[in-house]
């Protein structure tokens, strides 16, 4: 049977025919969950029921943009593997690629500023909205523990040597690479904590990275340069290489990857760990948050991580494979409750030292060696064919991959083709299809919707000025609606009873609710049972606090940004209610309202800290040992004079002389640890908790005194907008030359609409 599948991800609108009839209504949100729903958000259940439906085999043909394509394929291919009797035959009848979409949309939006005879469509604040969505950085963060290459991981996606890669605290600041495909070097610019520039490199070399890496100042490293291997020509990427989870100069930077898994825009996080030494307690926090942020229903959830198993081939093939390799990190990563996750086996130092060397860099002597020893194996050895991993990619995409394989060998190019096989090119198209699914529909869509309402409000007033041309009966009635308008205005009734709702606003409950599950999690986080023994030496006390210290700074830094998001979450909601209740009011009377005012300072301030070493003695307690340290003879008491002639005759001889244990006391000292967990830590945390919620709801109190301001304030400008709409109005319609104008000016405004929505609708257009 035949399926025909039409799908517009930018108006969500969905033509389906089975065999010759067409699904609409009822039926239709009964295969999609709803008519709004999202074919990203379609789970292996659609095809069931498509099945069910047509219990036959399915010609699933399909129109729309790559991204929902490949999507579909991947739920169709997860049935299949579990019906393999069944036959679904996904066909793609026209698919269209986003990446130029993006580029039309900016041309567009700029002839609407140069060409629209609307102000409201050219004011500062619209474009200033329609920028910050379009050309919004969007970040893909590469995070790992020490020792894993991710400085070398980043250097062979660049093809160059920049940043440090030794096997210390080498990246103690945060350094964000900025890609700009015009750059001839790579540049930098540094700042300390308070954001104030320290240096400026240009151009950037390895040594003044070193340099502005060891300058104790220096917080965060801006470069600038081009990323070479991933197509982002219609984006800002930024990459960012991140301080590790045990290694940060400011808790800032911490801060800052935990921020990344709560962003909506979900960008992309590379968590690279060493093919030699999997499992390690520093990576156990922020795993934990990685899970959370993986558990979101939606795909894009899961697609935006990445995990990199670098130095894959540093396994040796006669003792262990690749593969095993991979199972063992999936074991170790179902420890944090995260599964299938998406795993791509690499080798970064040989693609950096193949790519320095296709540059015209200089190889320092030991990376010639590696070079010239180790790329011919990668060809020769199929188990180091780690692009053969790369399962997570979508159809097309390894497609393409096996396509440039194939061009290597055919061209005789040894060196692309190892380079191929060393795995950072797969992650490299595994980011650039990130992109096309999600990044770039998303800023369509969203700068679309700047401007979209207000065409159609428009195009309506348009419409209705259109006819009243010769029409006194609905000039008569547009003035009494006039009148009507005005007398609300006057009576004041419909502003002051938005104005009283917002008054009354309280999320003291919902923000309680959630501040208390934070506070659960932040409880959860610093469990240190397993600490808990009534004796443990000085040194060994000493390392728990260290372990309880970190346990805490990390989980005080999380629970900080849950606050901030529960904050975001209740005010930003509420501000969306209240925008959508007043804009029906009058639509389209005043301009862009958006409120994201909550404040980025810190919410816990100087009561953000637990402190505990000093008290540390307070536990310290003696004891008295006494131990056995060996024997000496003496003298026996009952042995006489004689006894020596008697010993002949006895079965048991009496002994001259016995031995006798020798015993010393020695003080030890030990630390009562359960004793310290129990009065001082518990309590510590249990009193911390109970600061932070409070501390929590006076910032939630505050930032919903800004927020009532801001809609009130809101609600006057409306007015007052609603009443200089209607002055123009009546003065339009009394007067006969005004209304004449008013008409005429309409006639070229409404041709414009016309055109301009035209060449959107195009933009938008899939068929």
């Amino acid at each position: 049977m035949e399926v025909r599948l039409k799908y517009n991800p930018y108006t969500r609108k969905k033509d389906f025919v089975i065999g010759s009839k067409p699904i609409v209504g009822d039926e239709l949100s009964n295969f999609f969950g709803g008519d709004n729903t999202e074919i990203l958000n379609l789970t292996i259940n659609f095809v069931e029921a498509l099945y069910n439906y047509c219990n036959d085999d399915i010609d699933f043909k399909f129109i729309g943009i790559q991204r929902d394509y490949d999507f579909l394929e991947t739920l169709i291919n997860e049935y299949l593997q579990n019906n393999p009797d069944i036959n679904i035959n996904l066909i793609g009848e026209k698919i269209i690629k986003v990446e130029d979409r993006l580029n039309q949309l900016k041309n567009l939006f700029t002839e609407m500023q140069n060409t629209t005879p609307f102000p409201k469509l050219k004011t500062p604040e619209l474009k200033d909205l329609f920028e910050e969505i379009i050309n919004s950085d969007f970040e893909i963060a590469v995070v790992a523990t020490m020792s894993s290459g991710k400085s070398t991981l980043i250097n062979s996606m660049i093809g160059k040597e920049l940043l440090p890669a030794r096997n210390e605290a080498t990246t103690a600041i945060l350094a964000r690479i900025h890609d700009n495909d015009n750059a001839q070097n790579f540049s930098a610019e540094s700042f300390d904590v308070d954001g104030k520039k320290v240096q400026e490199i240009n151009p950037l070399t390895l040594q003044g990275m070193e340099d502005l890496n060891s300058d104790k100042s220096t917080s965060l490293i801006e470069i600038e340069g081009n990323i070479p291997n991933i197509n982002s020509s219609t984006i800002k990427l930024v990459l960012t290489d991140t301080p590790g989870p045990n290694n940060s100069r400011t808790k800032e930077h911490k801060k800052h990857t935990y921020s990344l898994l709560q962003k909506a825009y979900k960008p992309m996080i590379l968590y690279i760990f060493n093919a030699t030494q999997l499992e390690t307690t520093d990576n156990e926090d922020l795993l934990q948050d990685v899970a959370e942020a993986m558990k979101a229903k939606d795909k894009q959830s899961s697609d935006r991580f990445l995990f990199v198993l670098n130095k894959a081939d540093a396994v040796d093939p006669k003792k262990e494979s690749v593969e095993k390799k991979i199972q063992d990190l999936k074991k170790y990563l179902e420890q944090f409750e995260i599964y299938n996750p998406r795993i791509f086996p690499v080798s970064s130092y040989l693609a950096k030292v193949i790519r320095m060397e296709q540059n015209g860099e200089n190889l320092s002597e030991d990376e010639e060696d590696f070079l010239n020893t180790k790329y011919k194996r990668f060809i020769e050895n199929k188990e180091r064919h780690f692009s053969d991993y790369a399962n997570f990619l979508s159809t097309e995409t390894k497609r393409l991959l096996e396509q440039k394989i194939q061009e290597a060998q055919n061209n005789g190019d040894l060196f692309q083709e190892a380079l191929y096989y060393s795995g950072i090119p797969s992650i490299e198209l595994a980011i650039t299809e990130y992109l096309n699914k999600y990044a770039i529909p998303e800023k369509i869509s969203k700068g679309i919707n700047t401007f979209k309402d207000k065409l159609e409000s428009l195009k309506l007033e348009a419409i209705e000025k259109e006819n009243l041309k010769n029409n006194e009966q609905k000039v008569k009635l547009l003035q009494e609606k006039i009148q009507q308008i005005e007398k609300v205005i006057n009576e004041g009734e419909k502003g002051k009873a938005l104005k009283d709702k917002i008054q009354k606003i309280s999320t003291a409950e919902e923000i309680n609710q959630k501040l208390e599950k934070c506070s659960s999690s932040f409880m959860s986080r610093c469990n240190f049972n397993n600490m808990r023994k009534s004796k443990v030496t000085p040194d060994i006390a000493q390392g728990h606090v260290s372990q309880i210290n970190k346990t805490i700074n990390d989980a005080q830094m999380k629970l900080e940004e849950d606050i901030k998001k529960v904050l975001e979450d209740v005010l930003i909601n509420k501000a969306s209610q209240y925008i959508n209740e007043y804009q029906k009011y009058v639509k389209s009377l005043v301009g862009d309202v958006k409120y994201n005012n909550i404040s980025s300072k810190s919410i816990l301030g100087d009561v953000g800290s637990i402190t505990i070493e000093e008290t540390l003695e307070a536990y310290r307690k003696t004891e008295h040992i006494k131990e056995k340290i060996g024997t000496r003879q003496v003298r026996n008491e009952d042995y006489h004079f004689g006894d020596s002639f008697w010993n002949i005759f006895r079965k048991e001889k009496k002994q001259k002389y016995l031995e006798e244990d020798v015993f010393r006391t020695r003080t030890e000292e030990y630390i009562d640890f359960a004793e310290f967990i129990d009065n001082k830590i518990f309590p510590e945390i249990e009193d911390f908790s109970r600061r932070i919620r409070k501390l929590a709801g006076e910032s939630a109190n505050s930032e919903i005194t800004k927020f009532k301001n801001f809609f009130i304030n809101q609600i006057n400008k409306l007015e007052a907008a609603i009443q200089n709409k209607v002055n123009e109005k009546k003065a339009q319609l009394q007067n006969k030359t005004e209304f004449e104008n008013m008409i005429k000016e309409n006639e070229t405004h409404l041709k414009w609409l016309k055109g301009f929505t035209t060449k959107l609708d195009e933009l938008l257009f899939i068929d």
